[in-house]
């Protein structure tokens, strides 16, 4: 099946200059070589720590962030190599549901007006059509034709994040990025945000490209799942697989940071430890990035850095202590101790 998104060696860097001189003294490297596929009508997860590099790919998608290398191909087409009209028109199939549902909003127009932009923009339809077409969407997301006529600060932060989400749909999409889309509502709320979410991708045959530090909410949401670490994708699996047993060590230590989900797959416990901070993103050392924080690290692990290899059940890993999808790491004594972890701070917070 041709993918709907495919990824191919996707790299990010921002130049960091002096404050005084204004020279270049480097580049931060915030994603490392990103590759993933995501089909039509699924929902990807994108997960990992504060910091891994998940909401810049999830920009370079979307164009609001150049990227320094890669393949973006979306419906065949490399995003990359398009502008002007071009990417225009692919834009419009492409849109984002963003975490803060009031700065993402104008907070001097109307709702009304919001959801209408993106209509206008793309020159959809007569002015009547289109105010039809608001309370369609209005009444669609769960919110009334009276919510049209206030601004956002006359709304919760649900209420705002359903204008967000029937701004994002309103141009049939085929890709809505979800980023963060409900971290920042309550518990209650969320739940509601993520069934609508649910709906609407059966409804208008949506694919979601989720960035979360929930994992409770990848495992209500997602089939599949990409782990990041340090700008680099270190698994990829079905969800009932990972949640089951992650075969990275990184990504046994996100499952054992959230000791509140059951697997699901009847798989063993999460037992890594991680402690410390991923490697500076200024710098690539040698080896695998992941070397430093690993309690099962070989000499050999911080020498080559290991390939996103595809295992026998068809998820990817890189690691190599993993062969032939099997995590030979967990029948090792770990090589040093590690201090438990309260949390890792992917399950707290990510802004990245």
């Amino acid at each position: 099946m041709t993918p709907l998104l495919r990824v191919t060696d996707l790299a990010v860097e921002f130049p960091v200059r002096s404050p005084i001189l204004r020279r270049r003294m480097g580049q931060i490297h915030a994603v490392r070589g990103v590759s993933f596929e995501l089909h039509k009508g699924e929902t990807l997860a994108l997960v990992g720590e504060s910091g891994s590099g998940k909401s810049t790919v999830a920009r370079a998608i979307a164009r609001l962030t150049t990227a320094a290398q890669g393949r973006l191909e979306f419906d065949g087409v490399d995003l990359l190599e398009l502008s002007g009209a071009e990417l225009r028109r692919a834009r419009r199939n492409i849109q984002t549901i963003f975490q803060n549902p009031y700065s993402s909003l104008n907070r001097a127009w109307r709702v009304d007006d919001v959801i209408a932009e993106p209509l206008a923009a793309y020159g959809v339809g007569t002015v009547a059509e289109r105010r039809d077409s608001v309370a369609a969407l209005l009444a669609r997301v769960g919110l009334s034709p009276e919510m049209g006529r206030r601004r956002p600060a006359g709304l919760s932060g649900g209420q705002r994040q359903r204008v967000g989400i029937a701004r994002a749909i309103a141009l049939r999409p085929q890709l809505v990025i979800c980023d963060e889309a409900t971290s920042a509502l309550d518990v209650s709320v969320q739940a509601q945000i993520l069934n609508l979410l649910v709906e609407l991708r059966e409804e208008f045959a949506l694919s979601y490209l989720f960035i979360t530090h929930d994992l409770g909410v990848v495992r209500r949401l997602a089939e599949r799942v990409a782990v990041m670490h340090a700008g680099l994708i270190v698994e990829t699996a079905p969800t009932r697989a990972l949640f089951g047993q992650a075969l990275h060590p990184y990504s046994d230590a996100l499952l054992a940071a959230a000791p509140n989900l059951v697997n699901v797959a009847g798989g063993g416990i999460s037992r890594t430890r991680v402690s410390g901070s991923p490697p500076s993103p200024l710098s690539t050392p040698p080896g695998c990035l992941f070397a430093d924080r690993c309690s099962y690290a070989l000499p050999g692990c911080r020498e080559r850095a290991p390939a996103l290899a595809t295992q026998p059940d068809g998820r990817l890993v890189a690691c190599h202590r993993v062969q032939n999808g099997i995590a030979k790491w967990r029948d090792s004594t770990p090589l040093r101790n590690l201090p438990a972890p309260t949390s890792l701070p992917a399950l707290r917070t990510s802004r990245t």
